[in-house]
């Protein structure tokens, strides 16, 4: 449960969210998952049930958990036209949470704040042009660069 992506808006993507919301809410305690975890576990998801969630929590009554959920959902880029709905409602009825995601994604954060610095890039000299790219992002910083073998390229 913990390292599998489950993205989308499968049914199990679905229970495994509203578990993570669960610990996040303190209705569920587990040992190895801290509500830190959970939403960073939420934050790789890649949309659907994770969305609802964490609009849920951003726009929620404990303002310590709706910072935190508003902070993971500055980073998505999976939402559907009844999510920006939610927030443009919540926005409406004074939220400040919900004010300041809409304008996160109006400046278009969720890729503004995921730029690589070139100097911190070195590239391979074996055959560049086959070099496939795959990011893997962790709380708005990137790791690693990987090539189509696999191999690590460059650690941040």
């Amino acid at each position: 449960m913990i390292y599998n992506t489950l993205p989308g808006t499968t049914s199990a993507a679905g229970v495994k969210a509203g578990f993570l919301k669960d610990i996040i809410s303190g209705v569920v305690s587990v040992p190895d998952i801290t509500a830190d975890f959970a939403f960073e576990l939420l934050s790789h998801m890649k949309g659907g049930p994770s969305i609802n969630v964490l609009l849920d929590l951003a726009l929620g009554k404990d303002k310590s958990i709706a910072l935190s959920a508003a902070e993971v959902l500055k980073t998505q880029v999976f939402l559907y036209e009844a999510d920006t709905s939610r927030l443009k409602a919540a926005h409406e009825a004074g939220n400040d949470i919900a004010t300041d995601i809409l304008k996160s994604y109006a400046e278009a954060e969720f890729f503004t704040k995921l730029l690589i610095s070139m100097s911190r890039l070195m590239w391979s000299p074996i055959l560049p042009q086959r070099v496939i790219f795959q990011l893997t992002c962790s709380h708005l910083a990137i790791k690693r660069i990987h090539d189509q073998t696999g191999n690590c390229m460059v650690s941040a």
